[in-house]
Parts: C-alpha cells; sequence; structure tokens
C-alpha cells in the first residue's frame, strides 16, 4: 500500500506590525525572526519604519515644547524669588535665609527640569526603527539617520546610524538631496560641527561624502574649518583631505544653486495685467505724427 505525502501548509509571513512588536522583544529569537521579515518586505519595511519615525519626531517635538516650556515657567518664577529673596536677606541682615536659593534652584531646577529631561530623548519606538531602518541601507533612509545621530543618550544607535551612512554615502547622487529634508540637513551640519577628526575618523568620512551630495550653505560653513586644520596622524591628514574636496564640491553645488536662483528672478516688478512698458516720452504732435505717417519719395506709388 502506498502512502502520499502531503506538505503542511507554510506559515503566513509577518504583517509590518507584527514584524514591528517583535523588534521590541526581549526574546532574541523574535527580534532575529522579524529582522528578517523586514528584510524580505524590503520598500514596505523601509515605509513603514519612515512612518514610525515620523511619527515619533511629531510627538517628540511636542515634548519639546513642554520641556522648554516649564524652563521658562522655572525661569519665570524661581528667578524673581530669588532675587526677593536676597534683597529681604540684605535689608534684614540674615544672610542665613539664603540658604533657602539652594533649595529653590537646587530642588527646583534639578528636580523638574532634570525630572523631566527624558521629554528631550527620542522614543523608544524611534531607537527601534532608526537601528533597524541602518540595517536596510536603503538610499531614502539617510534623513531619518541623520536625525538618530542627535540621539545622543544611546550612544549604539548613534554608531548603528553612523555604520548605514557610511555604507549608503557612496551610493548617493546629487539628485538624491530630495530624501533629505531642512530639519534633517541641519543634523547633518551639527552632527559635522561636534565629531572629532582625531578619533572618529569613518565617522566624520561617511558624512563629508554625505555633505557633498545633500549639503547646503551652513553645512559648507560647518566643514570649512577643517579645511585649515593641521592634522596630527595619517588617518587624521586622510579625512582633512576629504574635508577639503568636500568643502569644493560643495562650494561648486551652493554657488550653481545661486546662480539658477538669480536667472529665475525676474528683473523687475510689473503689474500681473499689464504686458506694456509704460511710455516715459511726451506724445507727438498733430504735426509730428502726420511727418511720421507720411511716404516717402521712395515709397511713393508711380503716377
Amino acid at each position: 500500500m502506498s502512502m502520499s505525502t502531503s506538505r503542511e501548509p507554510s506559515e503566513p509571513g509577518l504583517t509590518f506590525d507584527e514584524a514591528f512588536r517583535k523588534l521590541k522583544s526581549r526574546r532574541i529569537g523574535e527580534r532575529v525572526e522579524a529582522e528578517a521579515a523586514m528584510q524580505s518586505m524590503g520598500a514596505e519595511a523601509v515605509d513603514g519604519l519612515m512612518a514610525v519615525i515620523a511619527r515619533a519626531q511629531r510627538k517628540r517635538r511636542t515634548r519639546r515644547r513642554i520641556y522648554f516650556g516649564l524652563v521658562i515657567v522655572f525661569c519665570l518664577t524661581a528667578i524673581p524669588g530669588s532675587i526677593l529673596l536676597i534683597l529681604h536677606a540684605i535689608s534684614t541682615g540674615n544672610y542665613g535665609e539664603l540658604g533657602a536659593l539652594g533649595g529653590i534652584l537646587g530642588g527646583g531646577g534639578g528636580g523638574i527640569l532634570g525630572g523631566f529631561a527624558w521629554l528631550l530623548n527620542p522614543s523608544a519606538n524611534q531607537i527601534v526603527a532608526s537601528n533597524m531602518l541602518a540595517r536596510l541601507e536603503d538610499k531614502r533612509t539617510v534623513g531619518p539617520l541623520l536625525l538618530a545621530l542627535q540621539s545622543s543618550m544611546d550612544p549604539f544607535a548613534r554608531t548603528s546610524a553612523a555604520a548605514a551612512l557610511l555604507r549608503i554615502a557612496y551610493k548617493l547622487h546629487e539628485e538624491d538631496e530630495t530624501h533629505v529634508d531642512a530639519e534633517q540637513r541641519a543634523c547633518l551640519t551639527r552632527a559635522i560641527r561636534g565629531a572629532d577628526p582625531r578619533r572618529e575618523f569613518d565617522y566624520l568620512a561617511a558624512l563629508l561624502v554625505l555633505a557633498s551630495k545633500v549639503g547646503d550653505a551652513d553645512t559648507l560653513a560647518a566643514i570649512e574649518p577643517l579645511t585649515n586644520r593641521t592634522p596630527a596622524n595619517d588617518r587624521e591628514a586622510s579625512v582633512l583631505e576629504m574635508a577639503r574636496s568636500a568643502a569644493d564640491q560643495l562650494r561648486t553645488r551652493v554657488e550653481r544653486s545661486r546662480d539658477s536662483a538669480t536667472l529665475l528672478r525676474p528683473t523687475a516688478t510689473q503689474s500681473s495685467d499689464s504686458l506694456l512698458r509704460p511710455m516715459t516720452a511726451a506724445p507727438a504732435s498733430d504735426t509730428q505724427q502726420q511727418q511720421l505717417l507720411r511716404p516717402t519719395t521712395a515709397d511713393s506709388p508711380p503716377a
């Protein structure tokens, strides 16, 4: 008797939401499964992760406004209160009251402002999505990865983003600058200013390659100090040479953009409903008009 073998139906793949949920799991097996699913999704995973980062970034801007609002409230209350306390202590001669300044400034400033400093940090979702994007190596991930460079609270996220940027940087062309918006370009500029050319060779090299292709005038201003720097070793000399090359390329791009803007600028402000140039000379008299319209001998018809 022959036995027929039947195949079990294959388990359907993870959806993006399921894979992203498993990326945050404490179990390494689920994280590996989620990363494999993201890799197989390709463009769908990139779009989903960028959407997660965009939502997290909007919420982070709101949290930052809340935090700076707390800073303003503290300054408007604690500073006048401290001044009044100092004046009262001087007028009464009771300088022991000045000890209360420690409670006002230390307790209020440290407790309130320090306690709410988490409002400035990127969320867990943003960090997880940035780390996953760094492993997908898609050109569109450049902008979100530049935002991840500002994640100072998570050094691994910064290192992972920089490594991915180094791999992606050489694949970019000038037309890829549309993948980077003004905020992300500002992150690139700040990252170049904050990088140490003596130690962060590969990191700075990636930033310089990116700058030559997606930077602006502010980025050029951040690179120019590197071009005049004296190197301390061979590796730093190599990075500084890259800085000079990036500055030359970026300077050409900036000047070309300015020339394009100049060529497209209107020469004068004219009324939109008038295509005629206003007359500046006085109108001709009737005699002058007759002379202008009288035919010459050469133009007269034969008799």
